[in-house]
């Protein structure tokens, strides 16, 4: 679990390492009245009540001495502790007035755009403090402590546990939006070459022996200003042919990462047949609910590419019932050939996997569909009432009819076709649910 970044900045000596040592109730950093005694980072991961953080305490910040080796060091490793911050406390004393350094350097921390902590320290005294004196510093309403002797720590625990959930809440939203693309396929067919041309780098170990990668792989990128977190798994084999333990574990990791995802990559070696294999790999993406499209590597080995395509798409729509449409790419993953449509094809997949549709254009479709009748075994007419769309991720739809149990399999597949078919689900298995429960509106309606 990675957990949110807090980081502790201020100039030297003005009690960071303290307050530090509180938070993590323990003593960890040496502190001194000698500015400069905390040179590097320290990290500690703190339980401060329900709190759970990632605490990090810097070297105090001194412009002043810009030409001394060590404090040019120093403050480089500020600076990254700034850059790496969820959120900062910026420390200053109430005992001395703010100094020009202050003001350059709090500069600088707004400059991160990061949320930040305006904590006042030393402030047990009789000294008078009033908030319009650290208003130049930007970081409006600041908390008042004295982390020697504890004093204080309520209301800085308040204002972190604030911060903290609104962190943590905008987090959640990012994760929703971020494009998880898994790449799987049997062994040695291209995955990690693919990988490592998405990511412009060799990050992923490549070779012509089967079985090469054995972890999965996460990398995180940036497209168009949007993350992707692109995932290289080991190639999956038949069961009967997983002999060595660690090919077990691999197995396992490839299935939790398609779990994991929101969108698959199904690479196949274009210089084999689309084997039975390929097809389980296949239907296990789709009975996780995922996004799924495929990738026929080494396109340049593949004669005749439509009729491959016919072929691809027959097999779907007789073996796959839960999802048609699949898109198919053809790539040279060692030339580089194609490789950046994978992304915008899994940014389409997954726009439709996140679709939602109302309850009235549904309703609509519905009318037309049952134009197409179905009955029960004994002759009765199954009536379908009323649909609605109860979740995405995958698309999830709620229909009530006066029979439910009744609904052939042969009946579920054509709705099932017709309505991916209608909406346009490209790459999305999209499921149906048949209740007995009576239309809410039915009532209205007489």
């Amino acid at each position: 679990m990675k957990y949110p970044k807090v980081v502790i900045v201020g100039k030297t000596n003005v009690g960071k390492s303290t307050l530090f040592n509180r938070l993590c109730g323990r003593k960890i950093a040496i502190v001194t009245d000698i500015a400069g005694t905390t040179r590097d980072r320290k990290e500690y991961l703190v339980d401060f009540d329900d709190l759970n953080f990632l605490l990090i305490d810097t070297a105090g910040w001194e412009n002043e001495h810009k030409k001394h080796q060590m404090k040019l060091l120093m403050m480089s490793q500020t600076q990254e502790g700034i850059k790496d911050a969820d959120i900062i406390i910026f420390m200053v004393e109430a005992k001395n007035p703010l100094t020009s350094n202050d003001l350059e350097f709090a500069g600088l921390v707004r400059k991160s755009n990061k949320k930040v902590i305006l904590v006042v320290n030393k402030s047990e005294s009789k000294v008078a403090l009033s908030a319009n004196d650290f208003m130049p510093l930007g970081f409006g309403e600041a908390v008042y402590i004295a982390a020697e002797h504890s004093l204080g720590l309520d209301s800085l625990y308040n204002a972190l546990s604030t911060e903290l959930k609104n962190f943590l809440s905008v987090k959640a939203g990012r994760e929703h939006e971020k494009l998880l693309l898994a790449i799987v396929g049997r062994p040695n067919a291209g995955k990690s070459t693919i990988f490592n041309q998405l990511l412009g780098f060799r990050r992923s170990i490549t070779s012509e022996e089967a079985g090469t990668t054995r972890d999965a792989i996460s990398y995180d990128i940036n497209f168009n200003d949007t993350p992707i977190s692109l995932i290289d798994t080991a190639g999956l084999r038949k069961k009967n042919k997983v002999h060595e333990e660690i090919e077990k574990l691999s197995n396992a990791q490839t299935i939790t990462t398609i779990r994991r995802a929101n969108v698959v990559a199904l690479i196949v070696d274009a210089a084999q047949r689309f084997e039975q294999q390929d097809l389980a790999i296949a239907q296990m993406v789709i009975n996780e609910g995922k996004g799924l499209f495929l990738v026929f590597n080494k396109h340049d080995l593949i004669k005749d590419k439509e009729k491959l395509k016919d072929d691809i798409e027959y097999l779907f729509a007789h073996s796959l019932t839960a999802i048609m449409n699949i898109p198919i790419l053809h790539t040279n993953a060692l030339a580089g050939v194609s490789v950046e449509r994978i992304i915008s094809t899994a940014f389409e997949v997954k726009q439709n996997w996140e679709k939602t549709l109302t309850t009235s254009v549904l309703n609509k479709w519905l009318e037309a569909s049952i134009s197409n009748p179905s009955f029960t075994n004994d002759g009765r007419r199954i009536k379908l009432k009323y649909i609605t769309q109860i979740k995405s991720r995958p698309p999830t739809f709620k229909v009530f009819v006066n029979f439910p149990a009744s609904v052939s399999k042969h009946y579920e597949r054509y709705l099932n076709h017709d309505l991916q078919k209608h909406f346009n689900f490209v790459g999305t298995p999209i499921r149906i649910i048949f209740s007995k429960t009576k239309n809410p509106y039915e009532a209205n309606a007489q």
